[in-house]
């Protein structure tokens, strides 16, 4: 799979998470990283080369929500979060990065 597949696997995961989650909890979930973690979470190792935990996963949603928000950007957040898991994913896949990061 290319970079490029791999990268609209995601968005379209995404997005179909959070149409579930939404779906399941009314879009209100103070938990919502760990529901979307957990809910996408074999779909995502299928398309990720790191094999990570659910609660990296975790992390790395909360994480990139964080910044998602402080860029203020007009770019739809599941192409970004695809773009940033797939760079990050990479960096761990390379031992670069620790699991809980």
């Amino acid at each position: 799979m290319t970079g490029r597949d791999r990268q609209t696997e995601l968005r379209h995961l995404l997005a179909a998470t959070a149409h579930a989650h939404h779906e399941a909890t009314g879009g209100e979930n103070p938990d919502w990283a760990r529901w979307y973690a957990e809910s996408m979470y074999d779909e995502l190792m299928a398309i990720l080369n790191a094999q990570i935990t659910v609660q990296t996963v975790e992390g790395w949603l909360v994480w990139a929500d964080e910044k998602y928000q402080a860029l203020e950007t007009d770019e739809s957040w599941p192409r970004w979060y695809a773009m940033w898991f797939l760079e990050w994913d990479q960096k761990a896949s390379a031992g670069r990065f620790p699991e809980g990061h």
